[in-house]
This record gives C-alpha cells, sequence and structure tokens, in this order.
C-alpha cells in the first residue's frame, strides 16, 4: 500500500526509501525481503506491526506497507 499523494508508482520508486515489511518473523517479512531482493530493490525495511506501520504511512514515515493476512471477521 502506498500513499497517492506519495509519488511511487512503482517497485522501483521504492528504492531508498522506508518501506514497513511486517512484524519481525512473520510471513509479510520473509515475502518482503524475498520480493524486494528479487527486484533488486534495496529499500530501508522497517519491522512493524500493522496497526504501527498503517500509522507510519499517515504519517509519512514509511513511503510503502506490506501487509498480507485476513480482515477481521465482523459480527
Amino acid at each position: 500500500m502506498v500513499r497517492a499523494d506519495g509519488g511511487v508508482r512503482s517497485l522501483a520508486d521504492l528504492a531508498g526509501r522506508p518501506v514497513a515489511m511486517g512484524a519481525n518473523g512473520s510471513g509479510v517479512t520473509v515475502f518482503s525481503t524475498r520480493l524486494f531482493a528479487r527486484a533488486a530493490v534495496p529499500v530501508a525495511a522497517r519491522n512493524l506491526l500493522l496497526g504501527e506501520a498503517i500509522n507510519a504511512l499517515v504519517a509519512h514515515e514509511v513511503d510503502a506497507l506490506l501487509w498480507s493476512g485476513g480482515t477481521p471477521r465482523r459480527r
């Protein structure tokens, strides 16, 4: 996920930028690390929980966040 006003339009645009890549040891961290390595795009990885990552994106502290998983079930 990226901000609409952030200027990121491709994976390559994230080179050198801070990216929230999931909590330490999570599946999204493994996926994110492999994705950027395979694409040869070095990023400034930040290991954040989803809520922290969303707040960081809103506050312009990261330029993107990667996340995978389910959504809470509505009751």
